[in-house]
């Protein structure tokens, strides 16, 4: 995610103090990351895309959601911003090239950052109101409006300020994201206030807030939970939030953090600090495949079977039984 980053390119590399080569080490880290990352998606989404009860469980229908906003960031957002950090200009340099990750570095990432806002709150109602979610208009009420509302809330949201508002663009080639959606047009103040609140500050802490809150109802009830089959039957969805909020809690939550301080006129850490903040926010699409792989049932002999191509002994004794 990009924010500020035509103050941070106004500042010098003597400014910044940290290592001449910062640039080069966060270069290949990403390079590495990403290439890492792109197979484990397609681990993640095989399993839980061609498995029956994988596809089916209602809390594995928003992890997808939010899998699939940072599969694109993978895709789109990491090589236009490898591309510009290589060259320090963007090549092809034409207005499609900026508008496209404009709303990709905005409206894709702000979109996986919404989708775990309400994983947080689903959560909460699969875990201790499931009774609500057991009838088809309580999942349409309860799970597949709210996950369609918050995962569609960003896209339409940028999709109108980068490509409809009116207004005249223009894009600066040596500067990321072209300069942001907000570079040469003049949004109202009402909306600058609108997107720094509910954008740029909120959503981190209230991931904070409502995932701390789950747990902790969690481990209070936890005793509750083990006298039936409560606890056995979500301790993987349990594991599998710990995994997945901790990832954007860890990376996410400064950026935000510094945002709030800017606005309340508190001095910045350093613009080596800004810098950082900014380069963690991209790193969530890289790990978010991890988090959810780890907790994946079976991991080991679906990952031997991918690998090794070795059937499992229940596919092997069946194709014995048909011979």
């Amino acid at each position: 995610m990009v924010n500020n980053y035509t103050e941070m390119n106004q500042v010098s590399v003597k400014d910044i103090y940290l290592p001449s080569n910062w640039s080069d080490i966060v270069f290949g880290l990403y390079i590495f990351g990403e290439v890492m990352a792109f197979p484990c998606y397609l681990f993640v989404f095989y399993h839980l895309l061609t498995h029956k009860t994988a596809s089916t469980t209602l809390y594995n229908h928003t992890t997808l959601v939010m899998l699939f906003f940072n599969f694109i960031s993978l895709t789109i957002d990491m090589p236009l911003i490898l591309s510009f950090m290589q060259r320090g200009v963007y090549i092809p340099f034409t207005p499609a090239v900026c508008l496209v990750h404009q709303f990709v570095n905005y409206g894709i990432w702000y979109a996986a950052i919404f989708s775990m806002i309400w994983l947080s709150l689903e959560r909460h109602i699969l875990i201790f109101h499931s009774s609500l979610t057991r009838t088809a208009r309580g999942r349409c009420l309860f799970h597949y409006i709210p996950l369609a509302i918050f995962a569609l809330y960003a896209p339409v949201f940028y999709f109108y300020i980068t490509f409809i508002y009116p207004c005249e663009r223009m894009y600066d080639a040596y500067t990321l994201v072209c300069g942001g959606p907000y570079y040469t047009c003049s949004f109202s103040q009402s909306l600058h206030w609108y997107v720094t609140i509910f954008h740029s500050s909120l959503p981190a802490p209230l991931i904070v807030i409502i995932s701390g809150s789950l747990l902790l109802r969690v481990i209070i009830q936890k005793r509750r939970l083990q006298r039936g089959n409560a606890w056995r039957q979500n301790r993987k969805m349990i594991l599998q939030f710990v995994f997945i909020s901790a990832t954007f809690i860890i990376l996410d939550l400064p950026l935000s953090i510094d945002n709030i301080l800017r606005r309340i006129g508190v001095a910045s850490a350093g613009t080596n600090i800004d810098l950082i903040v900014n380069q963690m926010s991209n790193v969530p699409a890289m790990v978010l495949p991890y988090a959810t792989a780890i907790t994946l049932p079976k991991l080991k002999q679906k990952l031997r079977i991918v690998i090794f191509c070795k059937p499992t002994r229940h596919s092997v004794n069946a194709s014995n039984q048909q011979t």
